[in-house]
């Protein structure tokens, strides 16, 4: 995985290190899987990768897609979360690159 990459990584795990979760970097994607009991929990989150964006988006010329799938009670459901997150960010990378 590329450096900037990894400091992206490193910067989410140090903001969020109270939030229960796993994240994952492969090649120039990175997928976070949290585990909340509250929805006071999925605004701190969301507010901390907002911040998250600005500063790379502040300090990095590099592209910066990223989705968020629903919150299901369910572990089996996991894959549909990360699905509707792919399509969140297909439906981005599209609108910004539209196919003539």
């Amino acid at each position: 995985m590329e450096a900037r990459l990894q400091r992206l990584l490193s910067k989410i795990n140090q903001r969020l290190s109270a939030i229960n979760k796993r994240t994952f970097g492969f090649h120039n994607k990175i997928t976070l899987l949290f585990s909340v009991n509250e929805a006071a929990e999925i605004k701190h989150i969301t507010s901390q990768l907002e911040t998250i964006v600005r500063e790379w988006l502040n300090t990095d010329q590099h592209f910066l897609y990223g989705g968020i799938g629903g919150t299901y009670l369910n572990v089996e459901e996991i894959a549909k979360s990360y699905e509707e997150a792919q399509k969140t960010i297909s439906f981005l990378i599209n609108r910004t690159n539209p196919v003539s």
